[in-house]
């Protein structure tokens, strides 16, 4: 019942595509854990700044995005 939608995929696919879709599969599951862990991180570590250095990331951040817009077009 669990694997009831995959059944067409996986029966219609050789064992090659079958073990590639499998690896791809993984690997997006690892990079979502590593990114929500990250996200995690990041919002601690903002959470933690003093407001000087809290403005000035974004100062340099507003900055770095003005550049950016500028050279982009």
């Amino acid at each position: 019942m669990v694997f009831g939608p995959l059944k067409g995929v996986l029966s219609s696919a050789n064992l090659s595509t079958t073990l590639a879709l499998l690896g791809i599969a993984i690997l997006l599951v690892i990079g979502f854990l590593y990114a929500a862990y990250g996200l995690v991180k990041l919002g601690k570590l903002i959470w933690s700044l003093r407001v000087r250095s809290f403005l000035l990331g974004l100062t340099v951040l507003g900055a770095a995005l003005v550049v950016l817009s500028v050279l982009l077009p």
